[in-house]
């Protein structure tokens, strides 16, 4: 026989259940919901959950009109890579996650009618294809944005190359260093590591994890 298929509640309790045996610090659970419907959204809100995030503008705004009503504490997260003439219309996000350059950071600032959280998306594996501030770089980006009114800077993001467990938790391992680095360097306070995902969040969470972004796990499907 089939297995009957794990339902919402039970898929979000084990989550948390996982992140609370894991952590010794406070860990955000962060429910990616890119590709999932405003009802699979609700459905997740009605259990507690109000950390959302989404990596598209337009799929956000449109979730965002139609949740207002039904789940007005809602917090939207922005994970996607930042496009500049749609930038100002992330106003009312709590935090973007994907920062990777200063003039990002300036234009969330003039749309903002309070400061925005940003975390600054590190390219920790170097990689072409991918978004995100050179490790050796990223000490010059943060202090730039530093000097950027209703701007935020709270922590660092990573999506690390695939590879084993042991290669993982060697990048976040790595993403913590540089945080602690430019914290003395900078002489500023970076409390978030927005790090792991569904098949790494424990070792992100070792590693120091604040915010673990997880969606497969949650909703099922791809991620």
């Amino acid at each position: 026989m089939v297995p009957e298929p794990i339902g919402l509640q039970a898929r979000y309790d084990a989550i948390k259940t996982k992140i609370a045996q894991a952590a010794t610090t406070d860990v955000h659970l962060l429910a990616v919901s890119k590709g999932q419907t405003a009802h699979a959204i609700a459905d997740l809100y009605a259990l507690g959950q109000r950390d959302f995030g989404e990596n598209y503008v337009g799929e956000l705004l449109q979730k965002r009109e139609t949740l207002a009503a039904t789940c007005p504490e809602i917090k939207w997260h922005f994970l996607g890579k930042l496009q500049t003439n749609k930038i100002a219309q992330l106003d009312f996000v709590y935090m973007v996650h994907s920062v990777a350059r200063a003039i990002e950071a300036d234009l969330l600032s003039k749309g903002a009618n309070e400061p925005t959280c940003i975390c600054l998306q590190i390219n920790i594996g170097r990689e072409q294809q991918k978004n995100g501030i050179m490790p050796e770089h990223a000490i010059e980006v943060a202090r730039e944005i530093l000097q950027i009114k209703n701007i935020s800077l709270v922590g660092l993001m990573v999506i690390p190359p695939e590879g084993d467990r042991q290669q993982t938790k060697m990048h976040f391992q790595a993403l913590a260093r540089l945080r602690d680095e430019m914290e003395k360097t900078l002489n500023v306070s970076l409390p978030e590591l927005s790090m792991g995902m569904s098949s790494d969040f424990e070792e992100a969470i070792a590693a120091g994890a604040t915010w673990v972004r997880i969606g497969t796990a949650l909703f099922g499907g791809i991620h």
